[in-house]
């Protein structure tokens, strides 16, 4: 049986790598918090199975801490971007385009339910299991180039 807490948990370590090489420490610091807080998350959800949930902490806020870690991350990107155009690469561009498109095929359950109000089948485990490891794959790689 695959368990898909551990392995979309364990997607968010592909980045560690790319952040360990960035020089500025508060940008280096909060992606790390937000591997940290995805990774947390990702372990005690219970979209598929029982999840872990290693620190006891409701669901709720594990997933807000993940969320506002996501959210801070994007703002910091988007001002970066602002302030030095010359960061977002052609190579930036084709991966932020295929994280969005990945989060969209991984949560397209949960992106219809808010667009709509109407509740769909659960997005299949195995699409889920690639596409939200992509997603964390692409959308760290993005963050970390341009915080570079």
């Amino acid at each position: 049986m695959i368990d898909a807490n551990i392995i979309v948990a364990l997607s968010n370590s592909v980045c560690l790598p790319f952040i360990a090489n960035i020089d500025n420490y508060r940008s280096k610091r909060r992606l790390y918090c937000a591997v940290a807080a995805s990774t947390l998350y990702h372990l005690a959800e219970n979209k598929y199975e029982e999840g872990y949930n290693l620190l006891n902490i409701s669901l709720d806020k594990l997933l807000l801490f993940d969320r506002a870690f996501a959210l801070m991350i994007g703002i910091i990107v988007f001002i970066n971007i602002y302030f030095v155009p010359k960061k977002l690469t052609k190579s930036i561009i084709i991966n932020a385009i295929a994280a969005t498109i990945c989060l969209s095929l991984s949560e397209y359950d949960m992106i219809y339910l808010l667009l709509t109000g109407i509740e769909l089948e659960k997005v299949d485990k195995t699409q889920y299991i690639i596409f939200h490891s992509l997603w964390h794959i692409f959308a760290f790689y993005c963050s970390t180039k341009i915080l570079e």
